[in-house]
């Protein structure tokens, strides 16, 4: 009966949820995404497009999108929110840009 439980959590425990990380250019999304990754701060490139990673905490998966803040890429942002949970990280020199 235990092994049955086990098993029924390891199928249906498992949770999953999509991220778009938005903000504008140079707010810390990549340096943010990729800590969370990898558990070390890293030093990144402007991102052109989006960066696309899976993190894993305990059962749960994450699916994040991190997607460029370059104003030409801003208008595309709409495109990434389908079935989405949002997170936003503006630059706090930059509130006047929001």
């Amino acid at each position: 009966m235990g092994q049955l439980i086990a098993k029924l959590m390891d199928i249906f425990g498992k949770q999953e949820h999509k991220v778009i990380i938005v903000g504008l250019d140079n707010a810390g999304k990549t340096t943010i995404l990729y800590q969370f990754l990898t558990n070390e701060v890293v030093h990144t490139c402007p991102t052109i497009g989006s960066n696309v990673e899976e993190v894993v905490v305990r059962k749960t998966h994450f699916l994040v999108w991190d997607i460029g803040g370059q104003e030409a890429l801003r208008s595309t942002w709409s495109t990434y929110y389908s079935n989405t949970e949002v997170r936003r990280v503006p630059g706090l020199g930059d509130l006047g840009r929001c």
